[in-house]
């Protein structure tokens, strides 16, 4: 099919015009997407639950928001270096996807882009990447391994909620926070790394985390949110104060201050 074709003839035909493909009309499992294409539209696949591979053109520079969303069958895409926008949920609760290849030049990893992806086992940001959306990983409970660029900048509310295998997280030097419920939920975290560019960590930020055994809180941190660390290995106050620095400690737990280290009374 040319890149140029205007309708949707029948079973396996695809709806493009000006080098956007609007619409997939067919119920095949396997899809090729023709050169010429520059854009998939707004949720162009969205609920073909029969596709289980779609090859992508060299040509293709943005996919839309919604685009796969809710192809459950789909089991890997590999997307181009050409594309540098992908919209908002492109691939929502594609709960077969177990590999999503990213190319180099996103700049940000669209809010709830694989929430709900349950089979995705492996998440490799691309350097240049500034920011995960908010839900961007969400419920991807097989996610085992995170791996976020230098070049990151902020990570959304929510970001990898539920991701009940990932084991372990380095947040790189650029985040200054981890917002509300970021890793809530992430029953297997053991391992947290964090630099002393971070100063707040939200509510509920690591809520439920429960093998997350040492934090190792930077002593740059000056505010924790309202549960960040419930349901996890250790104890903690709504409030206490450090007797040698002085330091208000709102949410922080009551074994060692997190400012000097020094440990606390019960």
């Amino acid at each position: 099919m040319e890149a140029t074709g205007s309708v949707c003839a029948g079973p396996g035909e695809m709806e493009i015009q000006g080098g956007v493909l609007h619409k997939y009309c067919g119920g095949k499992a396997h899809v090729f997407i023709p050169e010429g294409v520059t854009e998939i539209g707004p949720h162009a696949f969205e609920a073909c639950g029969a596709l289980r591979t779609v090859a992508l053109p060299d040509t293709l520079r943005s996919i839309g928001a919604g685009a796969f969303a809710g192809c459950s069958a789909l089991e890997g895409v590999q997307i181009p270096e050409t594309v540098d926008s992908i919209g908002v949920r492109a691939f929502w609760a594609c709960t077969n996807l177990a590999a999503a290849a990213l190319p180099a030049g996103l700049t940000e990893i669209a809010p709830g882009l694989f929430e709900g992806c349950a089979a995705l086992a492996k998440a490799v940001i691309p350097q240049g990447v500034r920011r995960i959306g908010e839900y961007a990983f969400r419920y991807c409970r097989a996610l085992e391994e995170a791996v976020l660029p230098p070049s990151l900048e902020e990570i959304g509310e929510g970001a990898f909620w539920d991701c009940a295998s990932l084991t372990a997280i380095a947040l790189p030097q650029g985040v200054a926070a981890v917002p509300p419920a970021a890793f809530q939920g992430c029953l297997a975290l053991r391992e947290i790394s964090m630099t002393d560019s971070v100063t707040e960590i939200g509510a509920a930020a690591f809520c439920g985390c429960s093998a997350l055994v040492t934090p190792h809180l930077p002593g740059s941190v000056r505010s924790l949110g309202e549960g960040a660390f419930d349901r996890t290995p250790f104890s903690w106050r709504s409030h206490a104060v450090c007797d040698r620095c002085g330091g208000s400690f709102r949410g922080v737990f009551r074994r060692f201050c997190s400012v000097c280290g020094r440990p606390k009374g019960y």
